[in-house]
């Protein structure tokens, strides 16, 4: 079994055996050197009298500086405690346990609680709590080396006055008496921050709903008269079209066309509203499963030549909203396959992991895309190109980009150019 040893013990032990071997070796060289230079009984009694003096004086002084030594190094260690203790940027009480006597403070708790040493010192420490309270009285008989943990309670000043605090009990044993150091900080800053914060989280959440059915009803009121002109120029077309003329029968195609067109980007402006809300939580999510519901749609509709590759056993689990994950690899790969003009959309898709999550690339043979506009895209209602050439309200992008910085990751693009065969978007989902 390994004993420990205190350092004061051994500083101790180290005094003794330098005044054991100084001893043993005073007293057999000094009777050697004595019985060589004389045998008068006399002389020699002299010569043990001062023998006897000298290592007197000898031990009295080495004594004097091993003591002498040891107190400079409490000294410093006392200096370097106290250091700490004043300084500290908590109120530190020394506590007798369990009684709760105040042996000692330091000066942040002065200037917390608005006294002085002289007259918090001998108090209770329960004088400065707002009222009984069994936790603190609990955690002022803590064991030596135990913490308490945070204990939450009122505190109160010598003017009277009430603040919120917290603090943390350790036991130890100081001067040979059980003491625990309550270390004490004032919350009442905090508190009130995070009761501004708890609000304004309380209204901002309130904001969102009322957006959000702002947008719902918006979107219903603002459709339905575009559903009116839209089914009206329709009724004019059929049966006025022999009166219309061309001129007439282009004017309400422009008409139908410009409704239908503001029925979608109405229908847009909703769905970017309601992105990235993970109204369910977050939840395993196997994209691997979502690709092949995208691909079966995309390369089973009429007429289409479009591939999408990808390797299912390389695609992960994600955390995440379901929904909102496949919108993006939707927005994506509908993308690549309406900005080409190859005749063969190729979509592939990969992912490897990186620091803290996954990152996906979905690269495609499309028609590219300028770097000068690499941000642009992906705000709202941003197109580069042509609504006559293809068609859409230009927030498929911008929606991604919500949904995945909701998710706390990023996304980006790159590109040779237009024209150049291709571009290459990369996003981030964490773990």
């Amino acid at each position: 079994m390994k004993i420990k040893i205190s350092e004061g013990k051994k500083a101790a032990l180290k005094t003794a055996v330098i005044y054991a071997v100084f001893g043993f070796l005073w007293i057999a060289f000094s009777d050697r050197i004595a019985s060589n230079i004389s045998q008068d009984k006399e002389f020699l009694t002299m010569l043990s009298t001062i023998k006897g003096l000298l290592f007197i004086i000898v031990t009295a002084t080495m004594v004097y500086f091993l003591i002498n030594s040891y107190v400079k190094t409490i000294e410093k260690a006392e200096e370097k405690y106290h250091t700490i203790f004043d300084n500290a940027g908590d109120a530190v009480f020394a506590v007798e346990s369990p009684g709760g006597t105040i042996l000692d403070v330091n000066s942040t708790m002065c200037v917390l609680y608005g006294a002085d040493k002289k007259t918090a010192t001998g108090r209770n420490f329960m004088e400065f709590t707002a009222g009984p309270n069994e936790k603190i009285i609990s955690s002022l008989g803590v064991s030596e080396g135990i913490d308490s943990g945070l204990v939450e309670f009122a505190a109160r000043r010598l003017d009277g006055t009430i603040f919120e605090v917290e603090a943390r009990f350790v036991g130890v044993w100081y001067s040979g008496k059980k003491v625990v150091i309550a270390v004490v900080r004032d919350t009442t800053e905090r508190k009130k921050n995070e009761e501004i914060l708890r609000r304004t989280i309380q209204e901002l959440k309130r904001s969102n709903e009322d957006l959000q059915q702002f947008a719902a009803v918006s979107s219903h009121d603002l459709r339905q008269p575009l559903r009116t002109m839209s089914v009206y120029a329709g009724m004019l077309q059929s049966k006025f079209s022999d009166r219309l003329g061309q001129e007439g029968e282009k004017i309400l195609g422009s008409i139908q066309k410009g409704a239908s067109e503001m029925d979608l980007l109405i229908s847009d402006i909703l769905e970017y509203s309601r992105a990235g809300r993970f109204e369910k939580g977050l939840e395993r999510v196997a994209v691997a499963g979502i690709l092949e519901e995208i691909k079966v749609n995309v390369e089973g509709a009429a007429g289409n030549k479009a591939m999408i590759e990808y390797e299912p056993g390389s695609i992960p689990v994600v955390m995440g909203d379901r929904i909102s994950i496949k919108q993006v690899f939707s927005n994506l790969i509908d993308n690549a396959v309406k900005f080409n003009e190859s005749g063969s959309p190729l979509v592939k898709i990969s992912a490897e992991p990186v620091p803290g999550g996954w990152k996906f690339t979905v690269a495609d043979n499309g028609i590219g895309i300028n770097m000068e506009y690499g941000e642009k895209i992906f705000k709202i209602f941003e197109r580069l190109n042509n609504q006559d050439r293809f068609s859409g309200s230009g927030m498929g992008l911008a929606i991604c980009k919500k949904i995945i910085e909701r998710l706390g990751g990023s996304i980006r693009v790159e590109s040779k150019g237009e024209g150049s065969g291709g571009s290459v978007f990369y996003f981030t989902i964490p773990s």
